[in-house]
């Protein structure tokens, strides 16, 4: 049984409604502990900074900042090849430097899949 690490870092600019832009910067951990053949454990963090440029000719307006961390704990079960079953929490968080945009958010998840 085997124990999966992967990481990624991402960088886009990207144009929204014709006349703003922003920046995206998406960091990203991820592990999966396959415990036996039937069972694996998963984790993963991401970061994402978000920064809202504004309009191409820029405004006398502040410019808006997100950052937001993201977590996610699962554990997996496949008892039988038909049947899978995951358990999940997820816990969200933003950031910003403009009022009202901040958030937290936890939740969590049961799955069952059936594979015909």
């Amino acid at each position: 049984y085997h124990i999966k690490v992967s990481f990624s870092v991402t960088f886009n600019m990207a144009q929204r409604y014709f006349s703003e832009y922003l920046s995206v910067t998406f960091n990203s951990a991820q592990f999966v502990w396959q415990i036996t053949e039937k069972i694996a454990l998963r984790m993963r963090y991401d970061y994402v900074l978000t920064d809202f440029h504004g309009a191409i000719v820029s405004l006398p307006t502040d410019s808006r900042s997100d950052s937001m961390h993201s977590g996610l704990v699962a554990l997996d079960w496949q008892p039988l090849k038909i049947l899978f079953l995951s358990a999940a929490f997820h816990r969200d968080r933003r950031t910003s430097n403009l009022r009202g945009f901040d958030f937290d958010s936890t939740a969590g998840s049961f799955t069952a899949k059936l594979n015909f």
